[in-house]
């Protein structure tokens, strides 16, 4: 039996490309004053090692969080308008979450939100947006 091997440089390249823009982003926050990151923090109402998460994750990791508000039935563009605090929030939250792993194959797989709403540090939240 042959394996397809058809998509193997497109997934490759991606890959690559991924964790170079992790890396850059790594970079330019690691080339940042001190202070200067310090104020940004402050600024958005966040922490440094939150920045420093945020700024290191995959695409893939930073697509979860749609995932997710999309298969809550919430609409993403009014909470970002609306509720950028909250956004901002949620965001922070999934960036600390342990069961990303999961939370990415089960939403690949077409799990259900009561599933997802197990593990999902935000699945409160997201039970109140679906809501409105």
């Amino acid at each position: 039996m042959k394996t397809d091997l058809s998509h193997a440089p497109a997934v490759a390249i991606k890959t690559f490309m991924d964790w170079y823009h992790r890396r850059k982003n790594a970079r330019e926050l690691a080339d940042l004053d001190p202070a200067e990151l310090a104020r940004m923090a402050h600024d958005l109402n966040l922490n440094v090692a939150d920045i420093v998460s945020l700024a290191s994750q995959s695409e893939d990791e930073v697509s979860l969080l749609d995932r997710m508000m999309i298969l809550h039935g919430i609409d993403i563009a009014e909470v970002r308008k609306h509720m950028p605090a909250v956004m901002r929030d949620l965001a922070v939250t999934c960036s600390r979450c342990e069961d990303r792993k999961m939370c990415s194959h089960d939403l690949t797989e077409g799990a259900d939100a009561a599933t997802c709403d197990t593990y999902c540090p935000n699945a409160e939240v997201m039970e109140l947006l679906a809501r409105k």
